[in-house]
């Protein structure tokens, strides 16, 4: 099984809370419940396929106004989206030159894209595009906590801030993408300072790819071969009264086509 340890040491529930202590809490995995769930499916239904592409949501106002890096923008109702691994419905608003996503349930920024950042100005850096980035994010998070990573796409770097458990992303994070010329093209936050306190989880590896395999068996019976898999991502995150699961891709070949395969998305959650 294609699988790196410290990645599988993840893919089991997370939550017998062991201790809180000035405000940190220690997750053990051991001997607790879970569920596996298969999501694009009714199995989890918030992500189900319907609520994961662009749809009509009649409760989303018709217009709205958000603040950005001082200045005010303001759009008109597009449609409405849940991007995974985000557990809120997201509605669009457009603008010239600008579209913006607010939270469905609080009503605030999520995310924003400017449609003609690539124009104009001198190209700098990717140092310098670091420093614009650093300053946007500033204002949401504080640096010294999160770690990062950065992309290229086209003509943009993109910065993506994200906040570790034991070496493990969690869906505490920003991005913000800035064009060659020093313009932001987009800023996008999801779930800042959902594990804040979260200092320490403790798994059990064993008990990881029971799970994984058991649920891989449920879906697809004899036609993948359980030696041969691998897990392409993960993701920690926080849902239902604030229980912790875990997000993870996973890709195999099925016997009888070994040119062909799928991927999978399966969520992990304590019970």
């Amino acid at each position: 099984m294609k699988v790196n340890k410290r990645l599988i040491s993840v893919l089991i529930p997370i939550v017998l809370l062991v201790m809180i202590a000035a405000g940190v809490i220690i997750y053990n995995m051991c001997n607790v419940e879970y569920t596996a769930q298969q999501v694009g499916t009714s199995e989890f239904p918030l992500w189900d396929s319907s609520k994961t592409r662009d749809h009509q949501d009649k409760s989303a106002p018709k217009e709205a106004t958000v603040t950005f890096n001082g200045k005010t923008y303001s759009g008109e109702y597009d449609c409405s989206i849940i991007n995974v691994p985000n557990l809120y419905t997201s509605h669009k608003y457009k603008g010239d030159n600008f579209y913006f996503e607010i939270n469905g349930k609080t009503g605030e920024l999520s995310s924003i894209y400017f449609l003609d950042a690539s124009f104009g100005g001198n190209a700098i850096s990717k140092e310098k595009c670091k420093e614009i980035a650093d300053l946007i994010a500033d204002d949401y998070i504080d640096l010294s906590e999160y770690k990062v990573e950065e992309y290229k796409y086209g003509s943009a770097y993109s910065f993506d801030y994200f906040r570790e458990v034991n070496g493990y992303k969690t869906v505490d994070r920003l991005t913000v993408g800035v064009e060659e010329n020093g313009n932001v093209a987009v800023f996008g936050k999801y779930t800042l300072g959902s594990f804040e306190n979260v200092d320490t989880i403790k798994i059990d590896e064993e008990k990881a790819k029971k799970v994984i395999e058991a649920k891989l068996k449920s879906i697809y019976k004899d036609k993948i071969d359980l030696d041969d898999y691998s897990v392409d991502n993960f993701i920690l995150l926080k849902h239902d009264h604030d229980n912790i699961a875990l997000l993870y891709t996973i890709s195999f070949k099925y016997k009888t086509d070994i040119k062909n395969g799928e991927t999978v998305k399966l969520l992990l959650t304590i019970k």
